[in-house]
């Protein structure tokens, strides 16, 4: 069993139920259901802040620490595409590099400390990432993003080096996308698309690549947040974010392991109570499969049975490929169903319905 926001979870098909919009076999937080403040018998949080991540996905300023125009270097194109979609998104775009006066034509700072102002968003492209993210945060930088491997996905040695940078934000306030991630949160989204949208998350970047293809469909994304090696900011965190936002249909998950299972529950649940469906590829039933997450983003898949009961009881919908996550994402992205409000015998009947196997979208 599993300590979670309402109770226990538990791997007993017959006992794992949908209980997270309001569904339990007693009182949830004194009667009612949890709030800002409330804590279980063991003192952690029964409500999951939501992350403000405005700022990451339309930043204002958009600082490339290892921004290149030469011909040839890999840093060259990731530059390039980092351009566009500041351009797309009205940031200002800040090109670091230390012997450089400009990069495609842009005024090119030699450090972070000589940067003209707090940036909302850097992207690192150097080799070892820590002394730069450390200089970020001292420089009050809102956000990071980390591409290098060769972290927690190596052994014993990655994973030493990827504490140091968690604990280097962790000091600051700053928040740090990856290590180990890649350009997929940069993509250019389809804007001439309507309904409401697909929000994607993934650990293993290029798996999100069926989804993503769904616009060719005419069915609208809205963001792609690829978490990488998840040194800080996590899976939890985009769902709870995702949850709130308003063009948010659905949210599709490609996950490889859980940093944290209980900031999942309690993600799943805020999405569960906003009438946002989750569906999720979780890889690790088998033993290769468990090899092969660890080995990529270093993620501990955890017992199957155990992660297979505790999405059910939330609300998740597991489906077993990326063919299953873009039909169904796609499904409940343009059938979404009602929010559940009123009691939560209202929410509960909710969460029961979108989780049945006969389950049909509403007409009105």
């Amino acid at each position: 069993m599993l300590g979670s926001t309402h109770g226990t979870l538990t791997t007993d098909s017959r006992r794992a139920r949908a209980i997270a919009c309001g569904e339990r076999s007693g009182p949830a937080v004194h009667g009612r259901p949890a709030q800002v403040g409330d804590l279980d018998v063991s003192g952690r949080p029964l409500h999951a802040d939501v992350p403000d991540l405005d700022r990451f996905f339309r930043p204002r300023s958009v600082a490339v620490i290892g921004a290149s125009d030469a011909e040839g270097r890999p840093n060259t194109g990731i530059t390039r595409q980092l351009a566009d979609w500041a351009e797309r998104v009205g940031a200002r775009l800040l090109p670091v590099h230390p012997s450089r006066p400009s990069v495609f034509g842009i005024p090119c700072s030699p450090s972070v400390a000589d940067l003209p102002e707090q940036v909302d968003l850097a992207v690192v492209l150097v080799g070892d990432p820590l002394p730069v993210v450390e200089e970020l945060a001292e420089a009050k930088a809102h956000f990071a993003v980390v591409f290098a491997s060769g972290f927690a996905e190596t052994g014993e040695d990655g994973a030493v080096a990827q504490r140091q940078l968690a604990a280097a934000v962790e000091r600051s306030g700053m928040r740090l996308l990856g290590p180990n991630t890649n350009l997929n949160a940069f993509e250019r989204f389809r804007d001439d698309l309507e309904g409401p949208a697909i929000a994607l998350i993934t650990q293993s970047g290029h798996q999100g690549r069926p989804v993503f293809a769904l616009q060719e469909l005419g069915i609208r994304l809205s963001h792609w947040a690829p978490t990488g090696n998840e040194a800080d900011l996590e899976t939890a965190d985009f769902l709870s974010y995702f949850a709130e936002r308003p063009e948010v249909g659905a949210i599709a998950c490609y996950l490889e392991g859980l940093k944290d299972g209980r900031a999942f529950l309690l993600a799943a649940d805020r999405a569960a109570r906003r009438g946002v469906p989750v569906v999720a590829v979780k890889v690790g039933r088998t033993e290769t499969g468990a090899r092969t997450a660890a080995s990529h983003t270093g993620k501990l898949t955890g017992a199957d049975a155990v992660v297979d009961a505790a999405l059910r009881q939330y609300g998740v919908i597991r489906v077993n490929g990326l063919d299953e996550l873009q039909d169904t994402a796609a499904l409940l992205a343009r059938a979404r169903p009602r929010a559940p409000t009123g009691s939560s015998s209202t929410r509960s009947r909710a969460a029961r319905a979108r989780t049945s196997p006969t389950w049909r979208p509403r007409r009105d």
